[in-house]
């Protein structure tokens, strides 16, 4: 093939300018992309950043802007597959890609571009960021991913996996080889990485960036904040999630509420005040959870962490890509036991050793550069290259 001809048809729910995890790994790596490609890419209900810009000419499947009638879309659309189906055919046949590009995690959009490539007879990716079936739990969903995953994974051109683990978890579950993209940091963010200092203050500041997930954290976070109301006055939790989260909610589910501090930032301002962190907490689940997906993952919030120059304290099971990660190359100090006390301690420990510190963060500047974006977007240009 001829690669100055090649074209790359990306289809992906999640993309800018909407705010989601999967929308900042999408364009972290596209941005850095240097073949021809353009995007066919819908709305998840996320938060809208005028900011965020595509990295490429995109068509948008959107529902009408108004509440009523998007409540109605999404309830009805991902049963009635074939109307946005029959969209992207039509802006397929005028992109005439070489390559169709999905990414999971949103069903609908993920297996009509795999019904899209087949349609027009072009190989398809499939790019798994997070696993599916084992997520599924709902009767209708749960049906669509015992019916379509097995079939995408064996009929794709390449399966793309996020982590190691996710990697040896599909080979186990098919006997099949998969391809690895490292969750990216943005290229410009790895520049003159160093340890910060931070201001002495008279508070102790945990920050966590996300949502809220009882398949992914919730447990988790419920335990940090039972174990910060053991340490002393001054430790706080910073929390900056994508939307607004109800503290009364969080007292409903069990949260120790009176040293939380919820604040939605914009990104910059968001990684501004991160970088000011005495601690920056990476949790997973360890009860009630997605296990499969607990020990798979690579939660986007470390792509931030790793650039800020603060120490990260990783919280999450000792089977878990996270702790395993962490643990091997020490860009993050691990604590693997589901126990308050312990949690506490592990806290007071890293808050108090700047030795410590400094050796988290500079093996956290080591995996930053490990996981630039231009990377990963070479390999996905190689990999287009070499097709025949």
């Amino acid at each position: 093939m001829n690669t100055d001809n090649s074209k790359l048809l990306l289809i992906s729910q999640n993309f800018p300018p909407e705010l989601t995890a999967s929308t900042v790994l999408v364009y972290n790596i596209f941005k850095y992309y240097k073949g021809n490609f353009s995007a066919i890419a819908g709305f998840v209900g996320g938060r809208l950043d005028s900011n965020f810009h595509p990295p490429c000419k995109t068509y948008y499947l959107t529902p009408p802007d108004n509440d009523i009638l998007k409540r109605i879309y999404y309830k009805v659309i991902p049963r009635l597959r074939f109307i946005n189906r029959w969209l992207m055919l039509r802006i397929a046949r005028k992109e005439n890609p070489s390559i169709i590009f999905g990414n999971y995690p949103e069903p609908e959009f993920f297996i009509s571009s795999y019904e899209v490539s087949k349609k027009l007879n072009v190989p398809f990716y499939a790019y798994f960021h997070d696993l599916w079936t084992e997520n599924m739990h709902r009767k209708f969903e749960l049906n669509q991913a015992l019916k379509w995953e097995e079939i995408i994974v064996k009929n794709s051109k390449k399966v793309i996996c996020c982590s190691e683990f996710q990697q040896l978890y599909f080979k186990s579950k098919y006997n099949i080889e998969t391809e690895l993209l490292l969750h990216p940091v943005p290229d410009d963010e790895v520049l003159n990485l160093t340890y910060k200092t931070i201001a002495k203050k008279k508070e102790k500041r945990i920050a966590f960036v996300g949502s809220l997930s009882n398949a992914m954290n919730t447990d988790a976070l419920i335990t940090l904040t039972k174990a910060i109301k053991t340490l002393p006055a001054e430790y706080k939790l910073y929390w900056y999630p994508i939307q607004d989260i109800s503290v009364d909610y969080l007292k409903l589910v069990g949260f120790e509420t009176d040293r939380i501090v919820i604040q939605v930032l914009t990104t910059y301002e968001m990684k501004k005040e991160v970088s000011n962190a005495d601690i920056l907490f990476a949790p997973l689940s360890f009860k009630n959870c997605s296990e499969h997906e607990v020990k798979t993952v690579f939660s986007n919030k470390i792509l931030t962490y790793l650039t800020t120059g603060r120490p990260i304290l990783v919280y999450s099971p000792p089977d878990s890509y996270h702790s395993t990660s962490a643990e091997k190359d020490g860009w993050g100090y691990v604590v693997d036991k589901d126990d308050i006390i312990t949690l506490a301690n592990s806290i007071l420990h890293l808050a108090n050793n700047e030795i410590l510190q400094k050796n988290i963060v500079n093996n956290a500047i080591k995996e930053a550069n490990k996981r630039k974006a231009s990377y990963q977007a070479d390999k996905i240009y190689s990999w287009i290259s070499s097709e025949k």
